[in-house]
């Protein structure tokens, strides 16, 4: 018969227990560690987007192409320097509640999607947010609209719809959150000369094979 010695069997069950809640705590230290290093892992570090030359050029381009009713092309790095022109133009690397905008830049696109990179800078850390948006103009209500398919804090994929709760109240004005879309109305212009009047508005938005595509509606009367 084998002896027991009931005296040093507790012990041994809180060895056991102790040793359970170690390893436990060490997968979740570990666990911590992993998602940190992915959220601070900024895959677009180094690439310049921060550092973009501002320029309004693809709103002028877009100005005479509503002349000629041509429709007109714009490549990723054109987007970025009048993406550069609008951060600047609207202060939008304001801090607001120890948050701070550093850029808005388009860092990569395919097909009717492209990745949009918003580095940000948060209690003395840099975090490179990114998202993954599809643009697209509604004809009816003149609104543009970018749906929001994923979104990255670094290397973490993070929920959309966490990303934008956070993001809703620091929208700048006339953009409006609805589910994981964010939308505005689309420019348009409206001048009148003597008797005659000129209206211009967007009739085409979209992004295909990575080049954005631009067609204003141009509308002339008399009288």
């Amino acid at each position: 018969m084998e002896y027991i010695d009931r005296r040093t069997a507790p012990r041994k069950k809180r060895s056991s227990a102790l040793t359970v809640v170690l390893v436990i705590l060490a997968v979740l230290l570990a666990a911590t560690g992993v998602v940190s290093w992915l959220a601070l892992s900024d895959p677009y570090a180094g690439m310049g987007l921060e550092r973009v030359e501002p320029s309004d050029a693809l709103a002028q381009t877009f100005a005479k192409s509503a002349v000629t009713r041509k429709e007109c092309s714009f490549s990723t790095g054109e987007v970025n320097s009048f993406l550069a022109y609008l951060y600047k133009k609207y202060d939008m690397g304001k801090e607001k509640r120890n948050i701070r905008l550093r850029a808005v830049a388009v860092a990569g696109s395919s097909g009717d999607s492209a990745d949009v990179y918003l580095p940000v800078a948060y209690r003395g850390k840099n975090f490179g947010v990114s998202l993954n948006v599809t643009p697209s103009l509604d004809a009816s209500s003149g609104n543009l609209s970018f749906r929001v398919n994923s979104a990255h804090i670094g290397r973490l994929p993070v929920p959309v719809d966490w990303v934008l709760a956070k993001a809703e109240s620091r929208l700048p004005s006339g953009l409006s959150r609805s589910g994981n879309t964010v939308s505005c109305a689309a420019p348009s212009l409206k001048a009148s000369l003597l008797n005659v009047s000129a209206s211009v508005s967007l009739g085409k938005f979209k992004l295909e094979n990575g080049t954005l595509k631009l067609f204003a509606n141009t509308k002339v009367t008399v009288g």
